[in-house]
């Protein structure tokens, strides 16, 4: 389960400050059936405390912290999340440059070293 919609709003509308910021949505029929977003980060900012655990060029090249990717149920196993992610990275806003997508999950975090 994901987050409240009110939940979502705010740390969307806190995400806008980051210089960057990319939002994608996918939609079918004229409605929204997928997003994700993204915005350029540190090491510092997306690891926290654990920035020194990061291999070093993890910590030195260009990061894209991937906050959200999202399909409804329906609409999964169909390959829009594929192209959402595919989409943050070409979407001419010079994100393929970039050395590395984050992606911060409870599964990431606990198996972390």
């Amino acid at each position: 389960m994901g987050l409240s919609v009110p939940a979502l709003h705010r740390q969307i509308t806190g995400h806008l400050k980051h210089s960057g910021f990319v939002l994608v949505v996918a939609y079918a029929g004229g409605s929204a059936v997928g997003f994700g977003y993204a915005f350029p980060c540190d090491a510092t900012y997306w690891f926290g405390p654990l920035a020194d655990q990061v291999p070093e060029g993890a910590r030195t090249e260009r990061l894209m912290g991937l906050c959200e990717l999202a399909v409804r149920p329906p609409w999964q196993s169909h390959g829009i999340g594929s192209r959402l992610h595919a989409a943050l990275l070409a979407g001419g806003h010079g994100l393929a440059h970039l050395r590395e997508l984050l992606v911060r999950c409870e599964v990431c975090d606990r198996n972390l070293v």
